[in-house]
């Protein structure tokens, strides 16, 4: 980890992939970013990701902290927790693969289901654990195979991608299991199951009137128990990470359509536009007029 000062906050933006973004009918995605800027802005995604970096040198900021990045390092992460990648400062250019998964691709392939042994890893990352693996590791080469693998034109080929994804997984988990071995698992696994229910039930109704009872029913669990386990993994409230993708939403339809800021505060779920205008410059740093110019 690089020199930084105590965990700070990067405002938080839009992070739409539209179509390509993980979904139900499409359980991951696969892509590469060429990176010229310094870090400005992070942003927040259901899943988690892993990825790698394939050429150059940057900064990869996740969870409050700038964290090095240089070719052949690979990172794994929440994506509920803000993330983001850049150069450093006066740096040149650098070239990240990156992969989205939904979180129940992972949760209930390896057998037995119970252990969850794939996820472990990123359950680490809430006890400050650096989520960047240091050049050589294993996991690179199945990274990068399968961003590969995903950009063939051939259908079987795109599916062979996820065989390398699975691979990655098993190195990212086989580098930690020293330190995830020492996990209780039956707590661990019923938090784990009642997290993935709840983050679907938010990303089903985030623009309805949730409250923490609702999505604790829906995760199987009592309401103060529900919100402690949420809090802690995520470091967020249910309702803080379901006012993010709220705001999260509204800057995708503030850059791709032009709708009144009024309306589009009422799509998204506020009540009023000052409710919808102090939450947004909360979270952005900006005002949405602002953000939209």
């Amino acid at each position: 980890m690089v020199d930084s000062p105590p965990p700070f906050k990067l405002p938080i933006r839009a992070h739409n992939l539209g179509t390509l973004a993980a979904s139900d009918r499409q359980p991951f995605y696969a892509g590469t970013a060429t990176l010229r800027k310094e870090i400005e802005y992070s942003h927040i995604h259901h899943g988690v990701e892993i990825g790698a970096t394939i050429s150059g040198e940057g900064l990869f900021y996740f969870n409050g902290k700038n964290y090095s990045q240089n070719e052949g390092d690979v990172y794994f992460i929440s994506g509920a927790k803000a993330h983001s990648h850049g150069v450093e400062q006066n740096g040149t250019t650098f070239e990240n693969a990156y992969i989205h998964i939904r979180l129940d691709s992972i949760l209930l392939l390896p057998p037995p289901k119970s252990d969850f042994t794939l996820y472990k890893p990123f359950l680490l990352l809430s006890k400050d654990f650096p989520p960047v693996i240091k050049a050589p590791n294993k996991a690179f080469p199945a990274i990068t195979n399968a961003v590969k693998a995903y950009s063939s034109d051939d259908p079987l080929t795109r599916t062979k991608s996820w065989l390398f994804i699975l691979e990655a997984l098993f190195h990212i988990a086989e580098y930690c299991r020293p330190h995830t071995d020492s996990m209780s698992t039956e707590n661990g696994s019923r938090n784990i199951e009642a997290l993935d229910r709840s983050l679907d039930f938010i990303h089903q109704h985030w623009n309805e009137s949730l409250t923490i009872g609702q999505i604790a029913k829906a995760a199987g669990m009592s309401p103060s128990h529900f919100a402690h386990v949420f809090t802690n993994e995520m470091h967020l409230s249910p309702i803080d990470y379901r006012n993010r993708l709220r705001i999260m939403r509204a800057m995708e339809m503030l850059t791709s359509s032009d709708n009144k800021v009024t309306s589009i505060a009422l799509e998204c779920g506020f009540n009023s536009l000052s409710q919808f205008n102090t939450l947004f410059r909360r979270i952005t740093g900006t005002a949405p007029n602002t953000f939209r110019s």
